[in-house]
């Protein structure tokens, strides 16, 4: 599990994820919901994203 907390944490050094097919997120704050958006660009093969209850 990821824990995103941090904004503006991404760079163009950040990794990409193309193993990446499903990510769970169980807990999401509203001010996290950008770093999330920010983060899905890094996951290009993507095809899967699940919310937690």
């Amino acid at each position: 599990k990821l824990k995103l907390e941090l904004e503006n944490v991404f760079s163009t050094c950040f990794p990409t994820f193309i193993n990446l097919i499903t990510l769970e997120v169980s807990i999401i704050k509203a001010q996290q919901v950008r770093t999330l958006f920010s983060f899905l660009h890094f996951s290009p093969n993507l095809e899967s994203l699940v919310f937690g209850r």
